[in-house]
């Protein structure tokens, strides 16, 4: 029996080799135990194989394994290049792929429970706060002078709009004047002085009786004569001195001065005593009334007043086509001037109807609503409670206009109001609450100020030792939730 001994460093290829050399039928093999070729079972297979298919007996050393004879059935026999090719994909210890998966996998199974962990909670932390109601009442100054907000003496631009209209109408006049004519007719004045009187031209005559107090003028200069004494048989005849066909005229028109004949007149501004009288032979006639239409101040006045209503009403509707954007128009304080004015009759005109111009021009201040909205909030930003925040998008603005002048300025009551909660600093409560168990976290927003109540939802659910608040900050969301009063 041939002996062949073989090293540690001996492969598969050089062992094949060695024993293609000898010639001897049995042959015994001594390999070390931490040879890596004898270390597998496979290559030990192979190897018995081999010598099946050279007739050969194998036998093996006791320094590795007592193993049988291997039946001499004959199998191809591999070549060394091939053998060399599967060294390294067979030539591991017993149960090492199988160990190799497990801790590959087990690594795997870490990683993916880590990144979970890690990366993919997310919170939700939801705050109820209370809201607040917060006003702020200023004089705000529109001044169409500046172009750009003045924060310090609360004023706004304003722009100056001027607009002229002319209007023209026909009005009924009604004005009433009297006319007709005055009665007339013939007197006899009588003397009974001693001494001629002479009267001058308009001198007054009263009438007596039923319709005393009627004034009638005297129509020329005349000299009445005074009484005429004649020596009777018996004694002396007196007679009166008399002036006749002496025409005059009614003071004023009217039938009330239509009197009847023989009615007694006394010569006003003389002797009462009727030493100087008139009488009318005849009837006065010719006294008559009539009421006539004639253009009043009234007619005039209510015409212009109409038309620059119109004229003002179209300037307004002119001016609102001038607004941009949020422009406001306070019309209240819409400044309105007639300029002209023209009749085409005069006053006391007799006349049913006339027509009437006017020319006006009305001028206003127009501003932005929104610039007078940042003004305000700026000022109510500036004077809220410590600890608070401002929600703009709740403030709401009325503006009430208190005066203007002649430099087209306004000045406003602006009054603005907004709610405020609990001011949050999201950031650093995320940072405060990330990687907290969820009971930490509660004990920590307990004791938050302004804060009426809290919830926080996780996910996803993990058993309570995992459990915890997400380790990165992007992951945890601050939500606001706030309690209308």
């Amino acid at each position: 029996m041939k002996e062949l001994k073989f090293n540690r460093e001996d492969n598969l290829a050089f062992i094949i080799e060695s024993l293609q050399q000898e010639t001897a039928g049995e042959i015994k093999l001594t390999v070390p135990p931490e040879n890596e070729f004898w270390q597998s079972p496979l290559n030990r297979q192979l190897l018995k194989r081999w010598a099946q298919g050279q007739n050969k007996k194998l036998f093996w050393d006791s320094l590795t394994m007592t193993e049988k004879d291997v039946s001499s059935s004959v199998v191809s026999s591999p070549t060394p290049s091939s053998l060399k090719k599967k060294k390294n994909v067979f030539n591991w210890p017993r149960g090492g792929i199988f160990l190799f998966f497990i801790f590959l996998a087990l690594i795997f199974a870490l990683a993916a429970l880590g990144f979970i962990y890690y990366y993919l909670p997310r919170a939700t932390v939801t705050l109820l706060v209370q809201e607040s109601t917060i006003t702020r009442q200023e004089k705000v100054t529109v001044d169409p002078q500046i172009a750009t907000l003045d924060y310090d003496n609360l004023k706004v631009p304003g722009e100056s709009v001027a607009i002229k209209n002319t209007a023209q109408g026909t009005f009924k006049a009604t004005g009433k004047v009297e006319g007709g004519t005055k009665a007339e007719g013939e007197v006899t004045i009588y003397n009974k002085t001693k001494v001629a009187v002479k009267l001058k031209k308009g001198t007054t005559l009263g009438s007596q009786g039923e319709k005393s107090g009627l004034t009638f003028l005297l129509q020329e200069e005349v000299t009445v004569p005074p009484v005429e004494i004649k020596p009777l048989s018996e004694g002396e005849q007196s007679i009166w001195g008399k002036k006749e066909n002496l025409r005059v005229i009614a003071a004023e028109i009217g039938p009330q001065y239509n009197l009847e004949a023989e009615t007694v007149f006394q010569v006003n501004d003389f002797d009462p005593n009727q030493q100087l009288y008139a009488t009318n032979p005849l009837s006065f006639r010719g006294g008559t009334v009539t009421e006539e239409l004639v253009v009043s101040r009234a007619d005039q006045q209510q015409a212009v007043e109409e038309l620059a209503n119109q004229v003002y009403a179209q300037n307004k509707e002119d001016i609102k086509t001038k607004l941009v954007g949020d422009q406001q128009l306070l019309e209240e304080f819409i400044n309105n001037q007639v300029l002209n004015r023209e009749f085409s009759v005069g006053e006391g005109a007799k006349a049913d109807s006339f027509q009437a111009t006017v020319t006006g021009q009305s001028q206003a201040t127009l501003f932005s609503r929104s610039q007078v909205k940042k003004l305000l909030l700026t000022v109510l930003k500036e004077n809220l409670p410590a600890g608070f925040q401002l929600l703009e998008d709740k403030t709401t603005l009325s503006l009430e206009g208190i005066d203007s002048n002649s430099e087209g300025q306004l000045v406003l009551m602006a009054t603005i109001q907004g709610i405020v909660i609990p001011e949050i600093d999201s950031d650093d409560l995320r940072q405060k609450l990330q990687g907290l168990k969820p009971a930490q976290a509660e004990a920590f927003l307990v004791k938050l100020e302004n804060i009426n109540g809290y919830r926080i939802n996780l996910w996803p659910r993990m058993p309570s030792f995992l459990q915890t608040l997400p380790y990165r900050q992007e992951r945890i969301r601050i939500r606001i939730k706030v309690k209308n009063n």
